[in-house]
């Protein structure tokens, strides 16, 4: 499996289950230790952090770069 496949994997994971907030995370964080392998364009993913729900609905910004968004998800 590549990088990319793994990372298509995780960001499914995000919008499946219920602990998406870890998948994510992990996989943001493999791109930012990386970041020197890809062109610096950014996308933002805006989503509910279902871990403070009871908090009421909050949103957090994730930032990680459109070429893994452009060969994870075409892969």
């Amino acid at each position: 499996m590549n990088f990319a496949d793994e990372c298509k994997s995780k960001v499914n994971l995000f919008y499946t289950k219920d602990s998406f907030g870890l998948c994510l995370a992990e996989c943001i964080s493999s791109l930012f230790y990386i970041h020197t392998f890809f062109l610096p364009y950014f996308f933002i993913i805006f989503a509910e952090d279902k871990l403070h729900a009871v908090m009421g609905r909050m949103k957090f910004v994730y930032v990680s770069y459109a070429m893994f968004l452009h060969k994870g998800m075409s892969a």
